[in-house]
């Protein structure tokens, strides 16, 4: 990610380390479920929730195994006593635990997000409102066409907005899964109640059908809203560029103190957000 641009909440969603921590979220949750059966006693789930992430000495297993959730195992296990760490990963396939902890960084993801969202939607709403009597040009195609309120030109992006919304959050509501299944989604040692368990301390819904891998389809549905999100925002940007036009200049982006335009054209005020 370009660092100008960087969200910092988002951006240390998707470090190394905070994959590994939601690695470690989803076995300590299966390790919980297993004790609260009575497979195993609560000191295993307490001393692999005292295992500390190290990504360096990940890395450096990962160089033997060539396998990356087999050396995020062997870095948690050494650190636990050999009676408690031969229960680490019990029953479970690699994919249970990348994709389940994938869906949990997106999960914490959207959390940021759909409040930043909502922020941006009571903005427009509001904007709406203040400039509902205000009069301004109508164009269709860049000409002038007939008179309009300008708190109706705002509506329009922020109904456009609000549809992308409500498809946010039918996802975060619908479509975040998760899977304990074991290999191929077969249940060979875990079963279903099991990890209705674990998937309902991650606050996870239970994939429909479990398969080796949680279905790709939902993740591209999400990029899909986020696309037309995407186009959303163009609309609105491309509208704010053409009003701050010199020879239009109906519509200005804030100035901060100390801004400048351009490095040799001290009177550009450019819409640089846009």
């Amino acid at each position: 990610m370009i660092e100008r641009y960087e969200v910092i909440e988002i951006a240390q969603i998707w470090t190394d380390e905070f994959k590994f921590k939601k690695f470690l979220d989803v076995e300590v949750a299966l390790l919980n479920a297993l004790a609260n059966r009575g497979h195993i006693s609560q000191e295993v789930v307490t001393k692999a929730s005292e295992a500390k992430i190290n990504c360096e000495r990940i890395y450096e297993i990962e160089k033997e195994t060539r396998h990356d959730v087999i050396a995020f195992c062997s870095s948690i296990t050494e650190q636990m006593p050999k009676e408690f760490g031969k229960f680490f990963h019990f029953g479970v396939t690699s994919s249970d635990i990348i994709d389940t902890a994938l869906m949990l960084q997106i999960k914490e993801s959207l959390d940021v997000i759909i409040s930043d969202y909502k922020a941006l939607l009571d903005e427009l709403y509001d904007l709406a409102l203040r400039n509902k009597d205000q009069v301004c040009i109508g164009r269709s195609h860049g000409i002038w066409a007939e008179p309009m309120s300008f708190g109706q030109k705002i509506l329009g992006h922020y109904s456009e907005f609000n549809r992308r919304f409500a498809e946010l959050q039918e996802f975060y509501n619908n479509e975040l899964t998760g899977q304990i299944s074991g290999a191929v989604g077969n249940y060979t040692i875990v079963d279903p109640e099991l990890e209705k368990e674990v998937l309902t301390e991650l606050d996870l819904e239970v994939e429909d059908v479990s398969t080796q891998i949680i279905p790709r389809d939902r993740i591209a549905k999400l990029i899909s809203i986020f696309s037309l999100y995407g186009c959303a925002l163009e609309r609105l940007a491309m509208e704010i560029r053409h009003l701050q036009h010199s020879d239009v200049a109906e519509v200005f982006e804030g100035f901060a103190k100390g801004q400048k335009g351009s490095s040799t054209m001290p009177h550009k005020k450019n819409p640089i957000s846009s």
